[in-house]
């Protein structure tokens, strides 16, 4: 079990679409070609997909899938296609984001009971719709954004879907 997680290692069967072959990189590798980038910091109170810091000898596509377990007890079947890769710097910081489609096994599918929160991430989940996403609200939950590029690439994915 992971330190400081409530869920145990994700499973490791998913499968990667090979076009994403250049993310399948160990952080370490990927910070000493762009050094320019630190991966330290979370930023609570705001809507967004799960996510967060991958350590140094994990891939990028490692980070996805147990960030996604961690976050949210979901376990990720395949690792579909980028849907957006941004830079922001907050507080000074230069950061890399990358935002990837991913599918949940079918087992969890539209079964709202099997996600469990970590509640140092999360506050709260909810599904929402393209157009909820494009009008920023959902139900009563106005949503705001970590950045308008994320929102993008949530569009992008939903797109992408046929939704």
């Amino acid at each position: 079990m992971a330190t400081g997680s409530r869920h145990p290692s994700p499973p490791s069967s998913y499968v990667t679409n090979p076009a994403l072959k250049s993310y399948d990189i160990s952080v370490a590798d990927y910070l000493s070609q762009n050094p320019c980038y630190r991966h330290d910091d979370e930023f609570p109170d705001i809507w967004e997909v799960p996510g967060g810091t991958a350590s140094q000898d994990e891939t990028i596509i490692d980070c996805v899938v147990r960030e996604l377990w961690e976050e949210t007890g979901l376990r990720a079947s395949a690792v579909e296609r980028l849907t957006g890769e941004y830079e922001c710097e907050i507080n000074l910081t230069k950061w890399k984001i990358f935002i990837f489609l991913v599918v949940v096994d079918n087992d969890q599918m539209g079964d709202s009971d099997k996600i469990v929160l970590d509640p140092q991430e999360h506050q709260a989940f909810l599904w929402a719709t393209r157009q909820e996403i494009e009008d920023n609200r959902c139900g009563e939950a106005q949503l705001g954004w970590f950045s308008l590029e994320q929102k993008g690439a949530i569009l992008t994915a939903l797109r992408g879907m046929g939704a």
